[in-house]
């Protein structure tokens, strides 16, 4: 403790600002501003702005500065060698000397470098006339080998000289050593001496000269922080190092609540002290206060308190903390939110939680927090660190450097502990806002029901608050029903002979993705079972025997499979399918049998481009990984099943739905269908065509049709090599008939 109450003393007593000489050569001014006297056309500033010493042969030579000083004042200095000093290549350093001459008789002290043997030490001298005394020595062999050093140098008014040495040349200072001397009162130079033999005549170098007085102490010290370190321990935590005596006088120390301080310990940084109390009690708020703590310099503080609150930290769990609002898309010219991202958390549990070393990911990467306390039932705001300015004004925030951007249309969140479990995951998309014109930007997404995080994207819409929503705050769309109600199946389609895809309502536990809870009567054993990052779908295998064309199976789950709330499935644990067996598509099997290519001005089709394609064949036709193409851009289709004689409808997904018009296919990128001219093809996974157009605009055969709104449509499904006399604008007056027969 002595040690690095001597650094902090420097630190509050020598203020550069103050400093009575000053100088680091980086003005280029060396030998004046400050002004050096002495063999001065020997030295140079070189490169790296170190004074250098550069004379031609062996030699010696001084280098001094006049300065007066008396008692109370510091000196800080870095100097390198770049050899091994010895008796014949030495260094001084005068502190005080009483003479220009600093090869003469002096009456002050200084710093030597250079001594014979491999033990060379920093060593402290007191120059009388001609005569010198060693008053102390530092490290054994601190200096034998190329040293590198910063050195500081106090001498208080009662002549207590101590010295500090960073070997490395840094400012980690350790203490060398201390003595009472107070021979020389006053000394009127500064400077160095260089010893040196041809071969070291250049090895000297100096940087990051200072001296000044100390100031006077008569400030007391100040509590600035009070932290709970367990239930029983509370860390203080003052301006300034502190004496022992007064600091562990538990007198001096008072706690509300009826705490009591069994001791006061000050601690290796005597700026702290460490009370053991009786044990407090999680989430409550005490008031400590200190007085009559003294510094070093004997100044008392005045009655001073500080208000904090413990909490006992535990564990996270899954679900104890929620993805509970996130902003992807922000825009000030719509709401009054900042404009920068945000994710907000909200601690649903009783418990308060560290987040230190959570991680917290979406799709391009993962960052770690920050040390935070999270109390119970509290909203949290994290954000890039360059904007917690702009959310410090809604509540609590945690910055977190170069966090990720959150993707407009879709991304995947995640929570994790400090141990890499999972705490809770989101994937959201642009349904979530269930509001299209929110979705364009400057309205925050937030969840609905914390008691709901189980349901997904139904639980979440967009804020309704009058700033865009509602950051470190209770969501504008809070409700707080307990979740009571049972998951259900809601759909298993037949992937293929032996495989199932099986969908839930909502997010579900783990066992869900355990083969053992799944039954279907007819069909051999479910083998394995894989449920999907949401927890919402999971994919079936099964043994022989595998699912027969055309039957009709019931799967089902026993009572261990439940929602992520615990609520198990209940009465709505099956569901019935029926398998198709799938044939590969001719030519011409499928057919493109109506596009609108220009919806505007809509008649009464929504305004947006679509596909319809027609299974004219007597086969099923699994439309996985099929290709639709405008001749510059391909896009792949999902698993669909096109049984014979119907029709799906191809569209870009997040825009107007066709839902209300029969089977869609929702795409999350579509090609670009020409207004009067283009191009348009099916294409199976192969990349063989199934069926493919060059359409223009005089297919309309409609002159008013052909300026928008109006669909083309195939006139006979059975002739489609006709090219365009087997086509022609809708009759239909809503301007065409997505989903079923076509007007023509």
């Amino acid at each position: 403790m002595q040690r690095l109450t001597f650094f902090l003393l420097f630190f509050c007593l020598l203020n550069p600002l103050l400093a009575q000489f000053q100088d680091n050569f980086d003005d280029g001014s060396f030998p004046n501003d400050p002004s050096w006297l002495g063999n001065t056309d020997i030295y140079v500033v070189n490169a790296a702005n170190e004074l250098q010493l550069m004379d031609v042969d062996a030699g010696t030579s001084q280098i001094y500065t006049s300065l007066s000083v008396a008692d109370s004042v510091g000196w800080e200095f870095f100097c390198r060698l770049e050899f091994n000093p010895s008796t014949s290549n030495q260094l001084r350093i005068y502190l005080q000397a009483s003479s220009p001459d600093l090869f003469g008789n002096q009456q002050g002290y200084f710093l030597q470098i250079g001594a014979s043997g491999s033990e060379d030490a920093l060593e402290f001298w007191r120059q009388d006339g001609s005569s010198e005394t060693l008053l102390f020595s530092g490290s054994s062999a601190g200096v034998a080998e190329e040293p590198a050093i910063r050195v500081r140098v106090i001498r208080d008014n009662s002549a207590n000289w101590t010295l500090a040495v960073d070997y490395s040349g840094g400012t980690n200072f350790v203490e060398e050593g201390s003595i009472m001397d107070d021979t020389y009162a006053t000394g009127n130079y500064f400077g160095f001496t260089c010893e040196y033999s041809a071969t070291r005549r250049d090895k000297f170098y100096f940087d990051d000269i200072l001296i000044g007085p100390l100031q006077l102490d008569e400030t007391p010290p100040e509590l600035l922080a009070a932290d709970p370190v367990d239930p029983t321990s509370l860390l203080l935590t003052f301006s300034e190092p502190l004496a022992e005596a007064p600091a562990e006088n538990l007198a001096n120390y008072q706690i509300d609540n009826g705490i009591t301080i069994n001791s006061a310990t000050l601690q290796t940084d005597p700026t702290q002290v460490l009370l053991d109390l009786s044990p407090m009690t999680s989430g409550t708020t005490y008031t400590v206060g200190a007085i009559d703590v003294e510094d070093l310099s004997g100044n008392a503080s005045t009655g001073q308190q500080i208000t904090y609150t413990y909490f006992l930290l535990e564990n996270a769990v899954a679900f104890d903390i929620l993805f509970n609002e996130i902003f992807p898309v922000p825009d000030p010219g719509i709401t009054n939110l900042p404009d920068a991202e945000f994710i907000e958390l909200f601690n649903r549990s009783d418990k308060a939680i560290s987040l230190e070393d959570f991680e917290i990911a979406d799709r391009s990467g993962s960052k770690f927090l920050d040390a935070f306390i999270f109390p119970p039932n509290t909203y949290l705001i994290i954000c890039d660190a360059a904007d917690v300015d702009l959310f410090s004004g809604f509540g609590a925030v945690l910055g977190v450097p170069s966090l990720f951007t959150l993707n407009n249309q879709d991304d995947d969140l995640q929570l994790f502990n400090s141990e890499g479990i999972l705490i809770h995951e989101i994937n959201y998309d642009e349904s979530w806002y269930q509001d299209a014109e929110k979705s364009d930007g400057g309205w925050s997404i937030e969840q609905v029901n914390p008691n709901l995080y189980c349901q997904g994207g139904a639980n979440w819409r967009a804020s309704v608050a009058v700033n865009g929503g509602t950051p470190g705050q209770q969501n504008s769309v809070f409700e707080d029903e307990p979740d009571q109600t049972a998951p259900a199946m809601l759909e298993a389609i037949a992937l293929a002979e032996d495989r199932l895809l099986l969908r839930y309502n909502e997010t579900m536990n783990i066992a869900a993705g355990d083969p053992s809870v799944y039954d279907i009567p007819g069909a051999g054993a479910v083998i394995d079972a894989q449920l999907d990052a949401a927890a919402q779908e999971v994919t079936l295998i099964i043994e022989a025997p595998f699912f027969v064309d055309q039957m009709d199976y019931t799967i089902s789950a026993n009572d261990l499979v439940a929602d992520c709330s615990g609520n198990t499935i209940g009465a709505m644990n099956n569901v019935t399918f029926t398998y198709l067996a799938t044939a590969p598509a001719a030519p011409y099997d499928i057919v493109i049998h109506e596009f609108f290519p220009d919806p505007t001005p809509a008649i009464g089709l929504p305004e947006q481009e679509f596909i319809e394609l027609y299974n004219r064949s007597d086969k099923v036709i699994n439309l996985d990984s099929f290709i639709i193409s405008d001749g510059d851009k391909e896009v792949r289709l999902p698993f669909f099943l096109l049984e014979p004689g119907n029709y799906v409808l191809l569209y870009e997904s997040n825009e107007a739905s066709f839902g209300s018009y029969g089977d869609t296919l929702a795409l999350d990128d579509f090609i670009s269908l020409g207004n009067e001219i283009g191009i348009v093809g099916l294409l199976d996974p192969q990349g063989d065509a199934v069926h493919a157009l060059l359409y223009d605009i005089s297919w309309y055969r409609d002159a008013e049709k052909r300026n928008g709104g109006w669909t083309l449509e195939m006139i006979n499904p059975e002739a489609p090599c006709q090219g365009s006399e087997n086509w022609r604008a809708s009759e239909n007056g809503s301007g065409g008939t997505p989903g079923r027969a076509n007007s023509v």
